[in-house]
């Protein structure tokens, strides 16, 4: 029974990344501040996932998608990304994309230190949220790793 109940949990959570993800370009005036982005900025924070998802643009016909306006120039993304992706947009300011289920204040402050933003007191609030997902990702390992030894 017990064995059951860890390897449903594994593969739920295997599963939960399938349905209604998709990328989204987050605003991040509100929670990070005075931003001064690299000129050469592109950063995954999940880079052996997320790095082969971007491409070259062949864009030629002029229309702009959403995600255009957070991207670096000439760069498309194929796929819904695992991380976060911090990079210089054709406004030279800091551009975030992440999936559309990740929390808005964790996806920023994962770019605040690449797009060298001043540094931000967070709520309490916020930083139960962060350290509540960092136990959450640990039950997960732990789980896992478990199941392993148990089988």
């Amino acid at each position: 029974m017990f064995l059951n109940i860890i390897f449903g949990y594994m593969l739920f959570s295997l599963m939960i990344n399938v349905n209604g993800h998709y990328n989204k370009c987050f605003d991040c005036v509100v929670d990070i501040h005075n931003c001064r982005p690299p000129k050469d900025l592109f950063k995954f924070t999940v880079p052996q996932k997320d790095s082969t998802k971007a491409i070259p643009s062949v864009n030629a016909s002029g229309s702009e998608s959403e995600l255009d306006k957070c991207i670096k120039p000439g760069v498309n993304l194929t796929g819904v990304l695992n991380g976060v992706l911090c990079s210089i947009t054709k406004d030279k300011t800091c551009g975030v994309i992440s999936n559309n289920y990740n929390d808005e204040g964790a996806v920023c402050w994962a770019c605040a230190a690449a797009c060298q933003c001043d540094p931000t007191k967070f709520s309490k609030a916020v930083r139960e949220d962060l350290t509540s997902v960092i136990y959450l990702e640990s039950l997960q390992i732990v789980l896992y790793i478990s199941g392993l030894i148990i089988y």
